[in-house]
């Protein structure tokens, strides 16, 4: 079993807070998709942003929901406007 996530950076130095939630959301639907080709060998973790205190968990949520992703991985790296 492979357990794959976003490397860093990431996109939580973005700093336009609009652009890295869509990444994730993105990212995550991406890392799904790969996943779910072969769930027996691949799994892979959710990655959130964290520009807003609401957003991550409702991120977290959905994408966990999806085939494949079974945690999440959190940057240290935040750049606020």
């Amino acid at each position: 079993m492979m357990v794959f996530s976003i490397t860093s950076p990431g996109y939580q130095g973005e700093a336009d807070p609009e652009k890295p939630e869509a990444l994730s959301k993105h990212a995550n639907d991406y890392m799904s998709n790969i996943m779910s080709k072969n769930p027996t060998h691949f799994q892979g973790i959710a990655s959130v942003n964290m520009h807003y205190p609401a957003e991550p968990a409702g991120e977290l949520t959905r994408a966990v929901k999806k085939p494949g992703l079974v945690g999440c991985v959190l940057n240290d790296c935040i750049c606020l406007p």
